[in-house]
């Protein structure tokens, strides 16, 4: 019984407190409904912003397969040195203490039609722009099939919508994107994306790499889908690049404070003012991703960006490849660095360090090429004259097989070999039916060693025979060991003497073969030497009566001679790469020292060349 009383006292207990309860409840609940809209309109806010952001808030994959990704945001550092050409300088918002400014009707390009005009663009083949009016504003139009690209040059200054519209179309999806940008004549042509499979899953994606109002000096990039035009991440390459190279050390050289930087297992020396060591260590400091600059050609994305010591100048660059990762975005990987230096850095007098540059001298033009350690430097160009071949109009004939030059639909080039007696006898017959125009035939070489004898090549006489009764256009060269300006004139006037007796054959340049080989004698030379020794030779067989020319690779035109002292004479360029890169004007190619050609036993060097010499 007193268990039962006990529960009779809880359920009357219980009842007069529900009674209270209920009378508090009404309150409690009004309030509870009023915070739990106010929650809501913050969840809708919320939402609101990022969907105009066209950011996806899970951060996974948007579509229902592997290639459609959220959107990118890409944030570039502000280029200094610049104006912003794209949009007027002031504040775009103003801040709590200015008064609000009026909305201002304005054009990013203030004569869109004479842009397009001077841009080119409508000289290319597979795009063409014009003006026309959209929606009521004035938008710079790129038909680039199957895509029509709309990019708005009106916007409303100080007003509340985006600067900013680009509108991509390919007939079945529409997408509009608020990337910055300028319209110019310089920047028209980047409105027109590269397409291609830059992931690697067998479908194709637009790449836009376009300049923004930061400036010129850096660019932004943005990739899109083509099935769904959805946009993928573009990650910021500064962290990556500060990651790819350290101060070591400072060492003390008495009048001057060098630092030792350390990137890609490399070692670089760089000259800075005296001070002490801890005042070093508290002056300088590396600064990467200044200046972003991507690039997009053939499939590949790269980007680089300069380096600098701050409050002494700039040293380098870092460059990388860009590429897909397995987190569906688009990251820098592989940063190399590459210094800044003169092209007397691997001279046997030069110590290998260098001075930071302005940013004006920075931004000259440069090539890449490797010191005689291995370092990656970029080399300032000289005043000799660039190329105007186009590396893109190079192709494979998949018929012959030989490299071809296509303008205008056709060939221009001439199909030429190189020989000597490691080649052995040759069937010339079969290698003018393989497609074989000319041939630079060795006919003489001094020696490696210390000695330097003069010989004559043993296979030279058979081979220029031959070679001339199939109809094969005829030059030579001579293996070069000079070390002074009297033996170079040695080994022109010997080459002339063996080359008397078929004067008449030869049409094409008599060849300087300058280039290291193993522990020779004219290894060591410096710039200044090599260049003396290379112009002797080439002014002696000028005035034999015949064409002279220089053969060199890459490292050894930037590095080991003086190229501005050589504009009178022709360049045999050797690179054994389809990327060929080189700056300076070169007559002919040899892009393989492998080649496989009937006629010949084994590999053969191979050439393309762009001037028929047999013609002058």
């Amino acid at each position: 019984m007193a268990d039962d009383n006990r529960f009779v006292d809880l359920n009357k207990s219980a009842t007069k407190a529900g009674d209270n309860r209920e009378q508090k409840g009404g309150k409690g609940i009004i309030l509870g409904l009023i915070m739990a809209f106010l929650l809501l309109i913050i969840i809708v806010v919320i939402l609101i912003l990022l969907i105009k952001d066209n950011r996806d808030i899970f951060g996974g994959i948007t579509g229902n397969d592997s290639e459609s990704v959220p959107t990118a945001t890409v944030t570039q550092k502000a280029d200094k040195t610049q104006e912003p050409t794209g949009v007027p300088e002031e504040k775009i918002t103003p801040s709590a203490t200015e008064a609000p400014k009026d909305p201002v009707a304005a054009k990013h390009c203030a004569d869109l039609k004479s842009a397009i005009d001077l841009s080119g663009i409508n000289d290319r083949n597979d795009a063409k722009a014009f003006v026309s009016t959209v929606n009521g504003n004035e938008c710079l139009m790129i038909s680039f099939e199957p895509y029509v690209i709309t990019v708005r040059n009106d916007y409303i200054l100080y007003g509340t919508d985006s600067y900013y519209s680009i509108t991509v179309s390919d007939g079945r999806i529409e997408k509009t994107f608020d990337w910055p940008y300028i319209i110019d004549e310089d920047t028209i042509n980047c409105f027109v994306p590269e397409v291609a499979d830059f992931i690697g899953n067998g479908r194709d994606q637009l790449a836009f790499v376009l300049f923004t109002p930061e400036g010129k000096s850096s660019n932004s990039l943005h990739v899109i889908a083509a099935k769904d035009m959805l946009e993928y991440y573009v990650i910021n390459p500064s962290d990556v690049f500060a990651d790819s190279l350290y101060i070591d050390t400072f060492y003390d050289a008495g009048s001057a404070r060098i630092a030792k930087i350390v990137a890609n297992d490399k070692q670089y020396f760089v000259a800075l003012p005296y001070m002490s060591l801890e005042e070093a260590y508290d002056t300088f400091e590396l600064k990467t991703g200044i200046n972003n600059f991507y690039t997009v050609h053939n499939g590949k994305i790269s980007v680089s960006c300069l380096v600098s010591l701050t409050n002494a100048g700039y040293i380098g660059e870092i460059r990388s490849a860009v590429t897909f990762t397995s987190r569906d975005l688009f990251q820098a990987s592989a940063p190399f660095f590459y210094l800044y230096t003169d092209d007397d850095f691997s001279d046997k007098d030069h110590m290998g360090i260098v001075t930071p540059l302005t940013l004006e001298n920075a931004k000259k033009e440069r090539v890449a090429t490797v010191g005689a350690n291995g370092e990656r430097i970029l080399v300032e160009l000289t005043d000799y004259p660039r190329t105007t071949l186009d590396p893109d109009k190079y192709v494979t004939n998949t018929v012959t097989g030989l490299k071809e030059y296509i303008e205008d639909g056709k060939n221009i080039a001439l199909f030429g070999v190189d020989v000597s007696r490691w080649n052995e006898t040759i069937d010339w017959k079969k290698a003018k039916e393989a497609g074989v125009d000319f041939a630079i035939i060795r006919a003489a070489y001094r020696g490696t060693s210390a000695e330097g004898n003069i010989y004559t090549d043993t296979y030279f006489e058979d081979n220029i025979k031959k070679a001339s009764e199939n109809g094969i256009k005829i030059g030579a060269y001579f293996f070069s060991q000079a070390v002074t300006v009297e033996e170079a004139i040695e080994e022109a006037d010997y080459i002339v003497k063996v080359l008397e007796p078929y004067r008449d054959l030869i049409t094409f340049p008599v060849a300087f073969d300058t280039e290291k080989a193993d522990n020779a004698r004219a290894n060591d030379m410096s710039a200044d030497e090599r260049t003396a020794v290379t112009k002797a030779f080439c002014e002696r067989i000028k005035a034999s009566g015949y064409k002279p020319m220089i053969y060199f690779s890459t490292v050894w035109s930037l590095m080991y001679l003086n190229m501005e002292e050589l504009k009178d004479y022709d360049i045999w360029y050797a690179y054994y790469s389809d990327d060929i890169y080189y700056p300076y004007d070169y007559k002919i190619w040899q892009y393989t020292s492998t080649g496989s050609l009937s006629g010949f036993s084994g590999s053969v060097d191979m050439n393309v060349c762009f001037k028929d010499y047999s013609k002058e």
